[in-house]
C-alpha cells in the first residue's frame, strides 16, 4: 500500500438556487398567446389565462416580485370576465322585469 491515496471523487449535484431575474420567466408571450386564443375560442382562451395566471402567481411567490406579463394575463383576465359577469347581470334583470 502506498503512502499517497488518490481521493475518491463523488460529485455532487448542483445546489438548488431560486429563480434570479436573469432565469425568471417571462408571461408576455403567454399573454399573447392568450390574448389570440380569446379572439379565437373563448373557453380555451379562459382555461389558458387562467393557467398562465397560477403559474405566473408562483413565480412571483418564488421570486419576490412580480415576474413580466404578470399584469397583461391580470388585465386580460378582468377584461373578458367583467363584460361576462355585466351581461348575466343585464340577462337576468330583464328576465325579472317581464
Amino acid at each position: 500500500m502506498g503512502l499517497y491515496q488518490q481521493p475518491h471523487y463523488q460529485p455532487q449535484p448542483p445546489p438548488q438556487q431560486p429563480l434570479s431575474t436573469y432565469q425568471e420567466k417571462n408571461y408576455v408571450t403567454n399573454a399573447v398567446v392568450v390574448m389570440l386564443l380569446y379572439l379565437v375560442l373563448y373557453i380555451p382562451g379562459l382555461i389558458a389565462n387562467v393557467a398562465y395566471l397560477a403559474d405566473a402567481l408562483n413565480t412571483k411567490q418564488r421570486v419576490g416580485h412580480n415576474p413580466q406579463g404578470l399584469g397583461c394575463l391580470q388585465a386580460l383576465l378582468l377584461l373578458q370576465v367583467i363584460p361576462c359577469i355585466i351581461a348575466v347581470i343585464l340577462i337576468v334583470s330583464a328576465a325579472a322585469s317581464h
